[in-house]
């Protein structure tokens, strides 16, 4: 099967690679399209993007979301109150 394009910047800059990498046309074209199929699934393996959003109640429901996924990371439960992870037991930092 061929795939034909025509477009001299195309052919250009397939040209252009394949020379300084020193493969045929067709394996720099080859490469240049696994490496960007490579971004697209790392992107959309990634946070998916949602639509924009517009409403105050959709950007307060997208924060909460983001809340509750954030939650489920910590180890122990946070309080504002709590340092005992961060000095020892005469106040100085650990």
């Amino acid at each position: 099967m061929s795939l034909v394009i025509k477009d001299a910047d195309i052919d250009a800059l397939a040209h252009a690679v394949a020379e300084r990498t020193g493969e045929s046309v067709a394996d720099a074209i080859r490469h240049a399209l696994k490496a960007r199929m490579a971004l697209c699934d790392v992107s959309q393996a990634a946070v998916p993007v949602a639509a924009p959003l517009r409403t105050r109640e959709e950007k307060i429901a997208f924060m909460e979301d983001i809340g509750r996924r954030f939650v489920t990371h910590l180890k122990k439960p946070m309080s504002s109150t709590d340092t005992d992870d961060l000095y020892d037991e005469w106040g100085l930092p650990k």
